[in-house]
């Protein structure tokens, strides 16, 4: 029997866990509220720490819980709609699911009722960028595009703005994965996930999933929601060896015969989807993003002839290998996004050899292996900050990294600034959970004390060159 999805909450008693502050849980409890819920949102935080959460809350018919879960709050709900950083083996989601709550998430709830197409992507690495290329793609073939998800945009709150003809764009992140309802995964044919994309398969989020096969399975439950006759554009990574792709769907992988980079250009098949020459975005990994955003657009119809003629207007989001311009005569780039050794890796294989690397945080229980001996072979010295000089030093010591410790990011980049190199990395490696809400205000503090120590843009040096010619 069939699961009848439904988008009509008349009555029905909502529990929203986890308010959160990144928007998802304040636009779930205004969807359900605005289709008659009574809807009760709680949070282990206070007031204070979620106030500008609680104000998007302003004017709603709700009851709100801080500070506390209580038990009836999930033992008498109907509906549960659970924040990805809550684990489903959570006593209280497992309480819920067994007093009879239908138990979904803020992206689950935009699937059931979205009525356009979905294009998803998920990945270690690279999810943000390659969904944010397949959205001006997109956009540029002609196609009306609603970009969200794990981006950082929840796109329930311009359900009503969406049509059938439209696309939408969506990041998925693990987390949103493995807490997609049951019902999702039961009802493929219904799924608005026509096509999706998995940009690579590394090891992160081991403190939730344990092991890398553990995570890599969350990644891949996103197979599970195309339908019949879609298309997934596979990882190369290694897969866990009892993982099947069913056979009713399409599989590509980068650089395989269908979808590839050969003689300078984006091919799909025997079609050209431009030149690589003309992409703003000449870094490898950044070639492999848009490599998986033009497949995805071109297999949905977009026009190879307009998906070349976009890529030289491309931009990239920020904070992925963004050359800032200079302090004094020290280019300074700014890798914030990385949270794990393989972005950094990435982006030192990427830049000159000799730079001050800039890392540290809250550091996850991930190999070093591979990013000490990079850093050795690509001659570079490092800066370590945060949480990460309590543990780190030692084993950076015993690769024979000598490193300086500091207290953040911004007295990192002084220290830096007193040494001899070809340029200043700022890519941390770590999650910025030991003083910063996420890897954006960590970036963003980061930049601003660049532009108070007197960082010169590269456009403005740009403009200084050309007028003193």
């Amino acid at each position: 029997m069939t699961e009848t999805k439904t988008t009509d909450f008349t009555g029905q008693r909502a529990t929203v866990m986890g308010l959160g502050l990144f928007g998802g849980g304040a636009a779930a409890t205004r969807f359900l509220a605005e289709r008659g819920a009574q809807v009760t949102v709680t949070d282990l935080r206070d007031e204070t720490q979620l106030e500008p959460a609680v104000r998007d809350l302003e004017g709603l018919d709700l009851e709100l819980i801080l500070g506390q879960h209580r038990p009836r709050d999930f033992s008498t709900c109907d509906v549960l709609v659970v924040n990805p950083a809550v684990p489903p083996s959570n006593a209280q989601i497992v309480n819920a699911f067994r007093a009879g709550a239908r138990i979904t998430s803020e992206i689950g709830l935009f699937l059931d009722a979205c009525p356009a197409r979905v294009l998803a992507i998920t990945g270690t690495q690279g999810k943000s960028s390659s969904t944010h290329y397949l959205a001006q793609l997109l956009e540029a073939a002609g196609v009306r595009t609603f970009l969200g998800g794990n981006i950082g945009r929840s796109l329930l709150s311009e359900l009503s703005e969406i049509q059938s003809t439209d696309v939408c764009a969506v990041e998925l992140s693990s987390y949103q994965l493995e807490n997609l309802p049951e019902h999702t995964l039961r009802t493929r044919e219904q799924s608005p996930i026509h096509a999706a994309g998995i940009v690579n398969i590394h090891a992160d989020h081991l403190e939730r999933h344990g092991t890398r096969d553990e995570y890599a399975r969350a990644k891949l439950r996103l197979t599970e929601c195309i339908p019949p006759g879609g298309t997934l554009i596979m990882p190369r990574e290694t897969l866990p060896d009892d993982f099947e792709v069913p056979e009713d769907i399409q599989t590509l992988v980068p650089g395989g015969p269908e979808l590839r980079i050969e003689d300078g250009h984006f091919r799909l098949n025997s079609q050209s989807l431009g030149p690589v020459s003309t992409s703003p975005l000449q870094a490898p990994f950044q070639l492999d993003n848009l490599l998986v955003a033009l497949g995805l657009a071109a297999l949905q119809g977009a026009s190879p002839e307009l998906l070349a003629r976009a890529i030289p207007e491309l931009k990239g989001l920020p904070h992925r290998l963004q050359l800032l311009g200079k302090l004094g005569d020290c280019p300074l780039w700014d890798n914030g996004v990385s949270t794990t050794p393989d972005s950094t890796i990435s982006a030192l294989e990427t830049l000159p050899e000799g730079l001050t690397v800039l890392i540290g945080g809250k550091t996850k229980a991930l190999d070093l292996g591979l990013l000490l001996s990079t850093l050795t072979r690509r001659k570079s010295k490092v800066v370590l900050f945060g949480s990460a000089t309590e543990t780190w030093p030692l084993i950076f010591s015993r690769a024979g990294i000598k490193a300086s410790l500091t207290y953040g990011p911004e007295e990192a980049l002084e220290v830096a600034l007193e040494q001899e190199s070809s340029g200043i990395l700022f890519s941390p490696a770590c999650s910025s959970f030991d003083a910063y809400p996420n890897f954006q205000a960590r970036a963003r503090a980061f930049q601003a004390h660049a532009w108070s120590l007197g960082l010169v843009s590269s456009e403005e040096e740009e403009r200084s060159r050309n007028s003193d010619n």
